[in-house]
């Protein structure tokens, strides 16, 4: 059962800013996941490049549930889906 955080995030409306950083990040590193309710955007870095990442992650914050991870190769962070 999703909470209503992450209820509230999926009807969240992208800025013109995200949009278009959505946008260059998918035709740059940056990539579209399957989830089991659409997609979502997964952001995905070595080690070197944390404070892109965190970079990154302060732009689509609202769409986000947990701050950057490390997985032992790279720091990662992933969206909710959301309707856009």
């Amino acid at each position: 059962m999703e909470s209503i955080k992450i209820r509230k995030m999926r009807k969240e409306k992208l800025t013109s800013f995200q949009k278009n950083f959505l946008v260059g990040t998918i035709l740059g590193d940056g990539f579209l996941m399957q989830t089991t309710m659409g997609y979502c955007l997964r952001i995905h870095q070595g080690g070197k490049w944390k404070d892109f990442v965190d970079w990154k992650y302060q732009i689509m914050q609202n769409f986000v549930n947990t701050p950057p991870k490390f997985d032992g190769k790279g720091f990662y962070f992933r969206t909710v889906t959301n309707p856009i």
